[in-house]
């Protein structure tokens, strides 16, 4: 018999290693921030750990874990983590095997959310000129930044959080803010960043936004970094942008719906 104990999400830290060597590809970056607002549980079975689950704020299944010799107990476990918790919904990662399973097994609906982008070729496809420039935003440009409101933010405190923790660039041309970058480590220790833009409206369907992509990118294959990044499905707009830049997506989100 399993039964499900309350933890925090750093008595986790050894559970969720096991997970992502599992799945083989990188997180994405937004179930992370998901799970960093959520909530956490242990699953024991006997005395032993079997593996964990987080659920988002808003009740919805994102990460479903099970270690060694329980896996065997998936159908289980996972039926009973769906009625202990009440669960509707889940997000999963198409490369996330054992959640899937679990998924279709149970799932009464599902749908394609996201694109998900792994893997990619070497070649940048743009560079920036000599009139332009590239700099980290300070907290001086905050007030600035927080005058726009077509996606360049969530909340202000998004906005800060970025902005504090050096993950936005700012391009700039002609002394006008032409877009910005995002450059955010998906989890620490790992050099795998998340990137992506965004363009003021002034200047969309100009090609900046495949620029601002490209110099990301560049970046982080000059330093070691890997790159990965993703779009909502309907976003055929960066979609093109990513695969313009050589990226490739093998992958989706999918966000299944159960009784």
């Amino acid at each position: 018999m399993n039964r499900f104990e309350s933890t925090d999400l750093s008595a986790l830290k050894i559970l969720r290693e096991d997970y992502f060597a599992s799945i083989q590809l990188p997180q994405e970056l937004f179930l992370e921030w998901i799970v960093a607002k959520g909530k956490y549980y242990k699953i024991i079975q006997g005395d032993e750990s079997a593996g964990y689950v987080i659920i988002s704020a808003d009740n919805m299944l994102v990460e479903f874990h099970l270690t060694g010799s329980f896996v065997v107990k998936k159908e289980e476990i996972f039926s009973k983590t769906l009625n202990q918790f009440r669960l509707k919904k889940a997000y999963c990662k198409s490369f996330d095997a054992l959640l899937m399973t679990c998924c279709l097994t149970f799932c009464i609906n599902s749908k394609v959310t996201g694109t998900l982008f792994r893997d990619y070729i070497d070649t940048v496809c743009s560079d920036w000129d000599s009139n332009s420039s590239i700099r980290i935003a300070g907290n001086t440009d905050i007030s600035f930044l927080l005058t726009f409101d077509s996606g360049l933010y969530e909340s202000p405190e998004e906005l800060n959080y970025l902005v504090n923790n050096q993950m936005l660039y700012l391009f700039e041309k002609g002394g006008q803010l032409i877009g910005c970058g995002y450059l955010i480590k998906v989890l620490p220790g790992k050099n795998i960043y998340d990137i992506g833009m965004w363009t003021n409206p002034d200047f969309r369907k100009q090609g900046y936004a495949t620029k601002i992509i490209a110099y990301m990118k560049k970046y982080c294959l000059e330093n070691n970094y890997i790159p990965i990044c993703g779009c909502a499905v309907d976003n055929i707009a960066s979609r093109k942008v990513l695969e313009r830049n050589g990226f490739i997506s093998r992958y989706s989100l999918v966000e299944f719906d159960f009784l």
